[in-house]
């Protein structure tokens, strides 16, 4: 069911895309979203059964190893296979949260591991009643935090450009092109 509702949430863009600027018939457009959804879907299915499958006891492995190590394997696969939906990472979520500090570090892929780990530990805690695992996402946000006044980049002002950005569109707007934005680079 999470995976049906977060899909649905996430291929919205999809449908506006098909229904106002393709011109396809609403009901034919609801109809390729159900399957696009249906489809994505299956990818948090397979982590449900895998990780039930092949971890079915409510033990440390189960919510600190495995549920991450499936997460990711699962989160790629629906990035890769089929051109996939690379943009749907858990970790994206988290660009105005103090785990975004970890991105220049891992990428999407380590944040994704943070935030399944601080999960499995908040339910792994809720189930045994340990309640000394409320440590790890408090040291996972605390880190974060401190990241954040880390300097990664030093942008180099003698080499920077002034570009613009095209986007194609319909012939309403600059015969075709619509500008989106000047940006220097």
């Amino acid at each position: 069911m999470h995976g049906d509702w977060d899909n649905l949430q996430q291929a919205s863009v999809v449908h506006v895309s098909i229904d106002t600027f393709g011109g396809m018939p609403k009901i034919a457009s609801l109809f390729l979203m159900a399957l696009l959804v249906g489809y994505l879907s299956i990818y948090s299915a397979l982590f449900a059964w895998s990780l039930n499958r092949f971890f079915p006891s409510d033990n440390k492995t189960r919510y600190f190893i495995a549920a991450p190590a499936l997460w990711l394997i699962f989160d790629w696969a629906r990035g890769w296979v089929m051109t996939g939906f690379p943009w749907l990472w858990l970790g994206y979520s988290q660009i105005d949260s103090p785990l975004a500090s970890f991105a220049p570090i891992g990428g999407v892929e380590l944040i994704t591991a943070l935030l399944i780990v601080m999960a499995g530990s908040l339910t792994f805690l809720t189930v045994t009643k340990q309640w000394q695992l409320i440590i790890i996402p408090m040291v996972v946000f605390a880190t974060g935090f401190g990241l954040r006044n880390y300097e990664w980049v030093v942008p180099d002002e003698s080499r920077t450009k002034s570009v613009a950005l095209i986007q194609a569109t319909s012939t309403k707007h600059l015969n075709g092109y619509q500008v989106i934005a000047g940006l220097p680079l």
